[in-house]
């Protein structure tokens, strides 16, 4: 027997049918209620009904990833359940990044927004795991926040040739951009460990 994964949009669909049937059954559609308990039970029903609501939205639309995704934290870092990335991110600026490409150490550069539901799924499955993690700390790792338009961003784009998000792109331990290790949309754990390792 398979057990209901509730990170599931299908799952969360069934349970949030499950809860409103219970809501109807639990009396929201009672006459007026007269007595303490009878109100209690159409109270009930009603926020069942309205919960249930709720949950069969997310999982039809697959809303989950913007509503796990808490919050953006000082350098561009997202916050997922309390838990930062850990992923040693550096601010990217241009002499940030050309001093980094005297160091003679390899570089990545994720390039997100806050709109980008990729960029998210990158961080919260890919960038959280510890091979990945591990080869991180063979790089310089920068993240630059693409959400506005800025004079930087104009640069970058032009540079690493950005066409849209996410965006991570690898430099060699000699400086030279790796445009076929350039990635663009999001990407397993392991294929974007293995891209790192190229990069290497």
């Amino acid at each position: 027997m398979r057990i209901a994964d509730p990170r599931s949009g299908r799952d969360r669909t069934s349970l949030a049918i499950g809860i409103i049937a219970l809501g109807s059954l639990g009396g929201a559609f009672l006459p007026p209620a007269t007595s303490t308990l009878a109100r209690l039970r159409k109270g009930f029903g009603l926020a069942a009904i309205l919960f249930g609501a709720f949950l069969f939205v997310v999982g039809v639309f697959n809303l989950r990833p913007l509503l796990s995704t808490t919050s953006i934290s000082g350098a561009g870092v997202f916050v997922e359940d309390g838990k930062k990335n850990e992923l040693p991110w550096k601010d990217l600026t241009p002499p940030a990044l050309e001093e980094a490409r005297k160091a003679g150490k390899p570089i990545m550069i994720d390039f997100f927004a806050e709109w980008c539901a990729a960029c998210h799924e990158l961080d919260r499955h890919t960038f959280s795991q510890e091979r990945v993690q591990t080869l991180a700390a063979n790089f310089t790792v920068f993240r630059f926040d693409a959400t506005n338009d800025s004079a930087d961003l104009t640069q970058f784009k032009k540079d690493f040739g950005i066409l849209g998000l996410p965006w991570v792109v690898f430099i060699d331990k000699d400086g030279n951009f790796l445009k076929d290790l350039t990635l663009t949309e999001f990407e397993e754990p392991v294929k974007f460990a293995n891209r790192m390792q190229k990069a290497l």
